[in-house]
């Protein structure tokens, strides 16, 4: 036990404190978006089965204060069996930028979230890709405040995600909610560090030229998930351009909790199932190091009972593991607004040890699943 905690723990908590400081250190950095220009805009919304949302959406996304003749909304329905076509259809004799499409759904494809979202761009009419999610609704100034990150070196904007204040009812709600800006937050440092990592397709934007410089989705429609961050490091690995942090301000996307602890874990190994595929090197390396660093915390438990040096050394690694969480997290729940979250701080540190560490083991083998189909 004091060989695996001298050759595997302190590397691994030292990698995992480093980058946590970097992270910071690229919070700091974010800056409020500048350009003035105000391009013409394609929002694509990949549904399926998504009836009970994409009212609530559709009319968020009406209501965003961005030029009218400068905005297109185009609903991929992804072979939905219930009334989300219907939905959008009522939304279309509201509002002319609506269009709905439906998707080939080809059965044969790992991925149709990434045909449909191949398919809304292939008949989208602008210059900025926009993608976001049915199940989610948008502040007003959301395509404001993406649009205006994209000063002419930049390729990629990145924007905040948040489950809504109205819809934490309870302490695993609070769990979730804290736990989502977490990622939201890491993936916004990182970025300001000059080392993307993830983004989230719920709001996510990029140019069009940068989608088919890299081919699109090719190369990695193979794959489950992964319209967001694996194409973000298809392009940071393919391409010179900037990728941009969209800051929080008047830009975050509301999103709801999972309603079981079945659904979550199933959410998380969905997501950490992309993990295998990452291309970088590097971020293969802090992944494996953060989910070792977990895992060695917990595989030590017994060892505080037996030996005073596992003890002291993992109670202080414990420690810096807080302390860095906690300065990355002050900052960024800062900057969102919601440094009411902070309170859930302990529990909530508990709770992500025993997930991270059953999901990211889980995400490695299992056979993904996403709306009733593979």
């Amino acid at each position: 036990m004091d060989a695996f905690v001298v050759w595997i723990l302190l590397p691994c908590g030292a990698i995992y404190l480093f980058h946590h400081l970097l992270f910071y250190r690229g919070l700091r950095r974010l800056k409020p978006g500048t350009s003035p220009l105000q391009p013409s805009v394609s929002v694509i919304i990949s549904a399926r089965n998504e009836a009970a949302h994409i009212g609530y959406c559709l009319e968020s996304l009406i209501r965003q204060r961005y030029p009218a003749d400068r905005m297109e909304i185009i609903v991929v329905d992804d072979q939905s069996s219930d009334g989300t076509a219907a939905t959008v259809h009522q939304f279309m004799k509201q509002d002319h930028r609506i269009r709905l499409l439906q998707s080939p759904g080809d059965r044969t494809l790992a991925s149709p979230k990434k045909q449909a979202i191949a398919h809304g761009i292939h008949h989208s009419r602008h210059d900025i890709i926009v993608t976001a999610d049915a199940d989610c609704t948008y502040h007003p100034d959301w395509l404001a405040t993406l649009v205006s990150h994209f000063e002419p070196n930049v390729g990629v904007v990145a924007g905040w995600v948040s489950l809504a204040p109205a819809a934490e009812q309870q302490l695993f709600d609070k769990l979730q909610s804290l736990d989502v800006l977490s990622l939201v937050i890491l993936g916004a440092g990182a970025i300001g560090a000059g080392m993307p990592l993830i983004a989230n397709g719920a709001s996510f934007a990029y140019r069009r030229q940068v989608f088919h410089q890299v081919d699109g989705f090719s190369g990695i429609d193979h794959i489950a998930s992964g319209d967001d961050d694996l194409l973000l490091q298809k392009i940071v690995r393919s391409t010179n351009w900037h990728i941009r942090s969209a800051t929080p301000n008047g830009g975050i996307v509301y999103t709801y909790p999972a309603s079981t602890l079945r659904s979550f874990i199933r959410q998380r190994i969905r997501w950490a199932s992309k993990g295998r595929h990452y291309p970088n090197v590097r971020m293969v390396v802090y992944l494996t190091t953060v989910y070792l660093f977990l895992l060695g915390l917990l595989v030590t438990v017994p060892g505080w009972f037996v030996s005073r040096n596992v003890q002291s050394v993992a109670a202080g690694l414990l420690f810096l593991k807080w302390s860095a969480d906690a300065l990355l997290l002050w900052r960024g729940l800062g900057m969102a607004g919601r440094r009411d979250l902070f309170r859930y701080f302990i529990p909530a540190e508990l709770f992500q040890m025993f997930y991270v560490v059953i999901a990211g083991a889980a995400g490695m083998f299992a056979t993904i699943h996403w709306k009733e189909r593979l």
